[in-house]
């Protein structure tokens, strides 16, 4: 009997398996500092810090997911889910099951281990929450947030050019840049610190890097280092006021995608002729219209869904991957000659 008792209770003692551990919460950063000091992820030969942009966004706009990695090799390819860094980054609204992207792609250029910064761009379409979730490369769930698209007035960008050879303008849709996960948007050198705003989806308006002007019927872009001027229909969106008011446009039913791209060229300035469409707008001759570019060097794509990457990985120089410009106006001609006047 003794020896009966000394097994059960030998079993009874066996330790039950640990508890498994709860997700980390990804908090809103703005700065290198901030991001910096979070608490780091362990991944075993890496390890990694998480971070929003911004946990309540306009519908229409977006927000990045930020992965600083530590001891990490930047791969020049791949094929499978898409990794930010080394982490599968999910980013679904409300009920909605995860889309699985699979994709092999390449990228130029060997980088030594280090610390690099990758971001996501997490595109808000409909008002309701989102949810990013974040795992490992076995599965395990690392840390979750939730985003949530809100009703707040956000003046919309759009494709600023239909066609190439002849464009016409405006375009339709709405856009935002695209943002490539694949490869770091940023890097830091062994032994230094990194300081400031992080990187975002969109640049302020306060700040305009890029000039613009009508000059006849052209309109002069220039910008103090250079940016991609080929293929502008791919590179450029605009926003759009009739009479003071800002013009909202409706996204597309059927989103369509880029045919292709061709010989990339370089310059600090671009001039382009191009056909206005005023009735796309809702204006008529006398209507006073407004314009805004922006020119994003990794293409933009459709706010539209749960993704927004593109295929070309350009974060630009300097960091710089995303420019606005000042804003222009001109009034709708009765005839066909144009009247331009800019401020």
């Amino acid at each position: 009997m003794r020896c009966l008792l000394a097994i059960l209770f030998g079993i009874s003692a066996v330790p039950s398996a640990p508890p498994q551990e709860k997700p980390a919460r990804i908090p809103v950063v703005k700065t290198w500092e901030e991001l910096q000091a979070l608490p780091a992820i362990d991944l075993g030969d890496v390890t990694i810090r998480l971070g929003l942009e911004a946990d309540k966004v306009p519908q229409w706009s977006g927000a990045l997911f930020y992965c600083l990695t530590e001891g990490f090799i930047p791969p020049t390819k791949g094929g499978g889910r898409t990794l930010v860094g080394p982490v599968h980054t999910d980013f679904t609204f409300e009920s909605e099951r995860t889309a699985i992207e699979h994709e092999r792609w390449a990228l130029d250029g060997k980088q030594p281990k280090g610390t690099y910064l990758y971001a996501r761009g997490l595109p808000v379409d409909r008002v309701g929450a989102y949810h990013v979730t974040v795992t490992d490369r076995q599965g395990k769930v690392l840390a979750k947030a939730q985003v949530a698209g809100t009703k707040d007035f956000f003046h919309p960008w759009m494709p600023w050019l239909q066609g190439f050879r002849k464009p016409v303008t405006p375009w339709e849709g709405i856009a935002l840049p695209s943002v490539d996960s694949r490869g770091p948007a940023a890097s830091i050198k062994p032994g230094k610190v990194q300081k400031g705003p992080l990187p975002t989806l969109l640049p302020s308006d306060d700040r305009p890097s890029l000039t613009i002007k009508m000059d006849g019927k052209e309109i002069v872009i220039r910008a103090e280092s250079e940016f991609t001027t080929s293929r502008p229909d791919y590179h450029f969106l605009a926003r759009w006021w009739v009479n003071g008011k800002p013009f909202v446009p409706k996204q597309i039913d059927t989103i369509w995608a880029f045919a292709g791209y061709g010989l990339v060229q370089e310059d600090k300035e671009l001039r382009l002729e191009f056909a206005f469409r005023p009735e796309r707008l809702g204006a008529k001759p006398g209507d006073k219209i407004g314009l805004q570019l922006m020119h994003a060097e990794g293409e933009w794509e459709w706010c539209a869904g749960t993704s927004l990457r593109k295929g070309i990985h350009a974060w630009g120089r300097d960091g710089e991957s995303v420019r606005v410009s000042n804003r222009i106006e001109f009034v709708v001609p009765i005839r066909q000659v144009q009247s331009y006047s800019s401020r």
